[in-house]
């Protein structure tokens, strides 16, 4: 009878239990830099930490991605930005240089999570200081966006002065499109090669070249942010206010 009723316990148990240990905290889907899932930042605070964050990639590579939840239970802080780290991906792959910065409002947690390509110039207890020195201070007294700033600032700082592999689009020397003898360059292929050949200005509506009118494409095109392949061991550091 007592082997029954333990029984029977367990299974009760189980049944209360699971459902708690079922609701995970999910993780959102990566489509900005800045993900602010509490209301914490304006939409100004947001997009200015978005461009800062989109021109470093574009100047240095790596990839910081900001993170605000309203908290990350049941799992700790470590749990959830591991899991959220390994899903995004930041960072290019093969060099690992990603870094998230994420926030539990909450629960009063943060934490800088660092990829295997930054843990030297970023181990925790430098990542400890940013925390404790930069961003508490500013947290305790509600500056949650003077606090994230300062917390992305000391971040970037550090990672700019690592000697990463140039991003794809960093090139020295070389003809650029888009320099002044680029333009010269190009406005002679497009607007006197047709005249030596004896066609048609662009856009003069007489057939031959046209200026066309496809979308899409070129410089500076839109389409959301992803990680780019890189990896996570667990580096970094929590702290709390």
């Amino acid at each position: 009878m007592r082997t029954v009723s333990r029984v029977v316990l367990f299974l009760l148990g189980l049944v209360s239990v699971g459902p708690w240990l079922a609701a995970e905290m999910p993780i959102p889907i990566l489509h900005r830099r800045v993900t602010d899932l509490t209301g914490t930042l304006s939409s100004v605070q947001q997009d200015d930490l978005e461009n800062t964050l989109a021109d470093f990639e574009r100047k240095k590579g790596s990839q910081v991605a900001v993170l605000i939840v309203p908290t990350t239970q049941p799992e700790t802080i470590e749990q959830y930005s591991i899991r959220v780290a390994s899903q995004w991906k930041l960072g290019r792959k093969g060099v690992d240089d990603g870094a998230l910065l994420l926030v539990a409002k909450e629960d009063r947690a943060l934490r800088i999570e660092v990829g295997y390509g930054l843990e030297g110039v970023l181990p925790d207890a430098i990542c400890k200081r940013i925390i404790e020195e930069f961003m508490v201070p500013l947290f305790k007294g509600g500056d949650f966006a003077g606090g994230i700033q300062a917390g992305v600032a000391k971040i970037l700082g550090i990672v700019q002065g690592e000697p990463l592999p140039p991003p794809p689009a960093a090139d020295s020397g070389g003809f650029h499109l888009l320099d002044g003898f680029g333009i010269f360059v190009l406005f002679g292929v497009v607007v006197l090669l047709p005249r030596l050949f004896g066609g048609p200005f662009i856009g003069s509506g007489r057939g031959g070249w046209t200026s066309g009118g496809g979308s899409g494409g070129g410089l500076g095109g839109g389409g959301g942010f992803g990680g780019g392949g890189g990896g996570f061991g667990g580096g970094g550091a929590s702290g709390r206010w």
